[in-house]
Parts: C-alpha cells; sequence; structure tokens
C-alpha cells in the first residue's frame, strides 16, 4: 500500500534526521535517532489500535506490545544520552517534520482506501 509514499515517508525523514546531526557525531546517533522517531509514531498507531479494539470489545490486545515499545524507546533514549546527543533537546523539531511527512503519508494510504475496497468484495 502506497509503497513510493512510504519510501518517500521514510527517506525524507531519514534524509532530515540525519542531515541536523552533527558531523562528529557518533556512529550509533543518526539509527538510534530514526528509529527513535518513527517508534514514537508507531506507538501512537498501536495506542489508536487498541482503542478501536477496545471500544470492539475485542479479546485481542496489543498490550503487550505497547509495554514493549515503550521499554525500546526508554532504552534509546539512555543509549543517545550515554553517547552524547541530547534526543530531548532535538525532539520537539523532528516530530514537527515527522508529521508533515506522515500527513503525506496517510494522504496516500487513504487515496487506496477505494481500490482496497474493491479487492475486499
Amino acid at each position: 500500500m502506497a509503497a513510493s509514499a512510504g519510501r518517500f515517508y521514510f527517506g525524507r525523514l531519514d534524509a532530515s534526521l540525519s542531515g541536523d546531526l552533527p558531523h562528529n557525531t557518533h556512529a550509533e546517533t543518526a539509527y538510534l535517532w530514526m528509529s527513535l522517531v518513527v517508534e514514537l509514531r508507531a506507538l501512537w498507531v498501536y495506542n489508536l489500535y487498541q482503542k478501536a479494539l477496545n471500544e470492539a470489545n475485542s479479546s485481542l490486545s496489543l498490550r503487550g506490545i505497547i509495554a514493549e515499545e515503550d521499554n525500546h524507546l526508554v532504552d534509546m533514549v539512555a543509549r543517545l544520552n550515554e553517547i552524547g546527543f541530547a534526543p530531548d533537546a532535538a525532539l520537539p523539531a523532528a516530530c514537527a517534520t515527522e508529521k508533515k511527512l506522515f500527513e503525506k503519508l496517510f494522504a496516500a494510504l487513504q487515496n487506496e482506501r477505494p481500490a482496497l475496497t474493491a479487492l475486499a468484495s
């Protein structure tokens, strides 16, 4: 679904986040920074999905995945701080960039919705 929009999202996000890093950055920083920002979005999606499951009285639960993601975020922040990158200071700008890119990706996904509905029938 929306493969080119997905590639655009990840490519532009990676370029933006990596481009904002100082040149003398630790080798792990770009990977951890990109992963942190993407996992914040994933956590948002998991929580929305869990809310929908709850409203539908589904027995399916994402609570374990959500807890695991929360722990992973804590670990990534700790490692970034350990290698000298302060994610808290850079996070608002990174999230603003990610949000703009995600909105474009989401619009592309919505445009494919009629095709998916046709496939399902």
